[in-house]
């Protein structure tokens, strides 16, 4: 099941949307030509593909890392944050947080047959300190120094860094140094032939469809269960859904108007599944000379009908959320029980408190 879950990068922008699966379509996609089992992911992006993996663009990183490129740890967040050791086998924190030691998964080879090593990871890091264009999560913000020895490699942080596990571990792509030492320009670099460790190499593209194919010395005996993907390119949801109500295609996810007409009344083994892991969010510019007086906020939470825009933005897909923005119940452990009292929607409290405020 965590392979599962960890491949879902292929489904595209999986939290803001919902991963549409029929069950009976693995085996044979639209454009299947393989003589083993295939997936169609049906998932709109709004362009055409540039053919590039690079998967340090954040433009075109979920079309590589995850499926061609892979991490230290596979931190689950359908489980909480659960960490499941990857191209690492074994971590620990030690000197109070602030050190973070790695040993490097032994017996694992890049698709081009070469092995992969802990001086692999210790490049990759590097290669993000040289050049701060790579640091997606600005994980050098926060370490001080990494190192190797023998098949470790010790991350040294500025502090206690426990939060930043996540960044560090779980959404850094390891690349092969024997390719990208030679790259002079890593930030610009398309990357048309992605080189990893993943499950799945990439076979061909074109502006129209990606082409990934199995990864037969893959580390992880027995998977791949799918042996070829093919990823078509959609610049509108129309066209994408309706590959899916028809299944000529198998997997998507983007936004489907009255999903359960649509979609779910054409098969019995058509199955949707709404992953909690982000809210839909608002975000206050607290620099307006308005928006930067608390009391606005607060008749904010009050005026604003959460379950109605569910309702009518999302078809009630996705639930009101509460007051935190913690997202339950995937979350719900790291919740302190009375903080998510829910803002009921109560248009003349939000006048009282603007008129007790001045206005």
């Amino acid at each position: 099941e965590e392979w599962h879950v960890r491949r879902l990068w292929m489904v595209g922008m999986l939290a803001t949307a919902c991963a549409v699966v029929a069950a009976t379509g693995i085996g044979g996609g639209a454009n299947a030509a393989s003589s083993g089992p295939s997936v169609t992911i049906s998932n709109e992006q709004g362009t055409t593909w540039t053919c590039g993996f690079n998967p340090f663009n954040p433009s075109v990183q979920f079309l590589s890392f995850g499926a061609v490129y892979e991490e230290l740890v596979f931190v689950n967040e359908l489980k909480s944050g659960a960490a499941t050791p990857w191209l690492a086998s074994a971590y620990k924190w030690s000197n109070g947080n602030k050190t973070l030691t790695f040993t490097i998964r032994k017996g694992v080879k890049w698709s081009d047959g070469k092995p992969f090593t802990a001086a692999d990871v210790l490049f990759a890091f590097n290669l993000l300190k040289k050049y701060p264009g790579l640091d997606l999560n600005a994980v050098w913000s926060v370490l001080s120094g990494v190192t190797q020895k023998g098949d470790q490699i010790i991350f040294t942080f500025k502090s206690s860094a426990v939060p930043y596990f996540y960044y560090v571990a779980g959404q850094t792509p390891i690349v092969p140094e024997h390719i990208w030492a030679s790259i002079k320009d890593p930030v610009a670099y398309k990357d048309s032939t992605p080189l990893g460790t993943g499950p799945f190499t990439m076979s061909s593209c074109s502006p129209q469809v990606i082409k990934y194919q199995k990864n037969g010395a893959y580390w992880q005996p027995g998977l791949p269960k799918i042996d070829t993907v093919y990823y078509p390119a959609f610049t509108s949801n129309d066209p994408a859904n309706q590959q899916l109500a028809s299944g000529e295609a198998q997997w998507g996810s983007q936004f489907i108007p009255n999903i359960k007409a649509y979609y779910l009344s054409k098969s019995s083994d058509n199955h949707i599944w709404f992953p909690p892991l982000q809210n839909v969010s608002v975000f206050i510019n607290l620099k307006d000379p308005i928006l930067s007086n608390v009391a606005v906020r607060r008749a904010m939470a009050y005026a604003i009908d959460r379950t109605r825009v569910s309702q009518i933005g999302e078809y009630g897909y996705e639930p009101a959320s509460n007051q935190t923005g913690i997202v339950t119940p995937t979350f719900s452990s790291w919740l302190k029980p009375g903080l998510a009292k829910q803002v009921g929607y109560n248009p003349a409290k939000a006048i009282s408190i603007l008129k007790a405020a001045g206005f």
